[in-house]
């Protein structure tokens, strides 16, 4: 191989190198805060007895996230008024819990995310029940009976909106 052919296939290498290089950062750098963290779900369902609950693997961590970060803020809205506190069906709880010591908490219920994060809180609409959907899919397979019953009651309240 000749010097210039030599040079340009280096340099060519060395550029797709950085690039990659440059790509990869970016991936790890939003991928970074997953190392460490665990997502825990809990289906607030019952009343006078432990409610279900499962872990969310990485891939669904970071799914998750995404989901959240896509939705809009909800203006004007008490962090309370969107909680039901009868029977049956309440919601999901989200505790996210990560090696940095932080922690946030997502509470999902009737379209609407009240994120808990650092001793304040903010709400984001779900107006399509997207987040509360995607999370029954996550449930373990012996919570079927619950689920089902959980599905329910969310479309009843979409079919309501």
């Amino acid at each position: 191989m000749s010097d210039s052919i030599s040079n340009q296939y280096t340099n060519s290498n060395i550029i797709t190198d950085w690039n990659n290089l440059e790509n990869f950062r970016n991936i790890y750098e939003h991928t970074k805060p997953l190392y460490g963290m665990v997502m825990h779900v809990t289906l607030d369902i019952f009343s006078g007895r432990p409610n279900p609950g499962w872990e969310l693997s990485q891939e669904q961590s970071s799914e998750f996230l995404k989901k959240i970060s896509k939705l809009e803020s909800k203006e004007n809205f008490h962090a309370d008024s969107g909680k039901y506190s009868g029977l049956g069906y309440r919601g999901f709880l989200v505790e996210e819990e990560n090696s940095a010591q932080k922690s946030r908490r997502f509470e999902v219920y009737n379209g609407i995310v009240n994120v808990v994060e650092n001793n304040s809180s903010y709400a984001l609409e779900d107006k399509g029940y997207s987040v509360e959907s995607w999370l029954l899919q996550t449930a373990p397979n012996n919570l079927d009976e619950l689920v089902k019953y959980a599905r329910q009651e969310i479309e009843s309240k979409m079919a309501k909106s």
